[in-house]
């Protein structure tokens, strides 16, 4: 299996917990929410609400959350694992069809299971409402991810964690006693949508935030060698980019490759620090990875993009992946089993002409981010390649 192939398979598996990647991964907005998925948020909404106290809910919520990723973490290392033949021949990766397969009916029962572990609790009674409209949102997702229906919106209200995200002022009072808590050790399920955490995103504050530049360019036609970008003064897009991939025998630098057909984006455009939202009709969104270079030029697409400090340090997400921590001697990323950091084998180096820094991923192939200096990032070599102008 080659290495894109594999980080497809990992992103897809991010795509059914944690649905923004679905997004990220170019995947499209969902369409029409399904009569089952309506039936399963129907039946999970009870008149009352049982409450009890922090402790017990923390604790609760934090035994399902553990058993969890535990789960996730064994089933999706087990299904990638080379297993030999029926023929006798030699142990080899899933084919991509076999190890997509095998994740899902992995992941599937896993947060099905966690769902049923929350609909026991007893929230505190502040929570009461969120736990309400929690319910049947999450029973909905199971049920969409038990039928491998991925595509129903259903999973679009998971938001970035496996369940919608609280209301602050219970969260952060509960974030407090979570941290007094045994079985919350190494968890971080009280965290604020997007911090870095083992139910939330690895990102980091923005500290070279391109939001304004990528505003002021969000206007008028650009093309390149990888598709054109269309910016309609009505605040929709209509985007048609080649998203190839590296592939051995491409030409262009880093083996970016641009033979294949352009996919198209369209819907109402939202600006991120280093990227666009495009939303669809059906409530979904897709998120393209972006900034403007010191020449003026758009580039875009899809795949790792993060900042560092002048001293090339810091934390970067890391696609289909967590995140990577980059040191002046090293770098390392988090154990996913939360048990802390483990060592990754990386160096600077040049490669076309550009510095870049190479690093094993979670599969133990070698990867390539390439160093912006003017906008302090460090960038997937394709996003790199794809640039645009007017």
């Amino acid at each position: 299996m080659s290495t894109r192939v594999a980080g497809l398979l990992l992103c897809l598996v991010s795509a059914l917990l944690f649905v923004p990647l679905v997004a990220s991964c170019g995947g499209k907005g969902a369409q029409s929410t399904s009569a089952a998925a309506s039936s399963a948020v129907n039946s999970a909404v009870s008149p009352t609400v049982k409450t009890g106290s922090d402790a017990d809910f923390v604790k609760g919520l934090c035994v399902a959350a553990g058993a969890f990723v535990d789960r996730v973490t064994k089933d999706t290392q087990a299904a990638l694992t080379p297993q030999p033949g029926t023929d006798g021949s030699p142990a080899a990766t899933p084919d991509f069809g076999s190890a997509f397969i095998a994740l899902f009916q992995a992941i599937a029962p896993a947060y099905g299971t966690f769902v049923e572990q929350m609909a026991k609790l007893k929230p505190p009674p502040d929570l009461a409402p969120w736990f309400q409209q929690a319910q049947p949102k999450m029973a909905a997702a199971a049920k969409a991810l038990k039928d491998g229906n991925f595509t129903d919106p259903a999973l679009a209200n998971l938001g970035s964690d496996p369940f919608p995200a609280m209301p602050d002022g219970p969260r952060m009072r509960l974030q407090a006693l979570a941290a007094k808590t045994r079985e919350c050790d190494g968890l971080d399920a009280f965290a604020p949508p997007g911090s870095t955490g083992s139910f939330g995103d690895a990102g980091q504050p923005p500290k070279h935030s391109q939001k304004i530049a990528l505003q002021k360019a969000a206007t008028g036609a650009w093309t390149g060698p990888y598709g054109t970008l269309k910016f309609n003064a009505d605040g929709n897009v209509d985007f048609n980019i080649r998203l190839c991939g590296i592939s051995n025998g491409a030409t262009n630098a880093f083996g970016v490759d641009d033979s294949c057909e352009p996919q198209e984006f369209k819907g109402k455009l939202t600006v991120d620090d280093h990227g666009f939202e495009i939303g669809d009709p059906g409530g979904g969104a897709n998120v393209l990875q972006a900034y403007i270079d010191s020449s003026g030029k758009l580039h875009i697409g899809v795949g790792s993009l993060g900042e560092l400090d002048d001293d090339r340090t810091g934390v970067v997400d890391i696609f289909a992946e967590s995140s990577l921590t980059v040191k002046k001697d090293g770098c390392e990323r988090a154990n996913p089993n939360g048990s802390g950091m483990v060592p990754v084998v990386c160096k600077w180096l040049t490669e076309d002409g550009q510095q870049v820094l190479q690093f094993t991923d979670a599969l133990g192939d070698t990867q390539s981010l390439v160093w912006v200096p003017g906008q302090n990032l460090l960038v997937d070599p394709t996003i790199f390649v794809s640039a645009f102008a007017k």
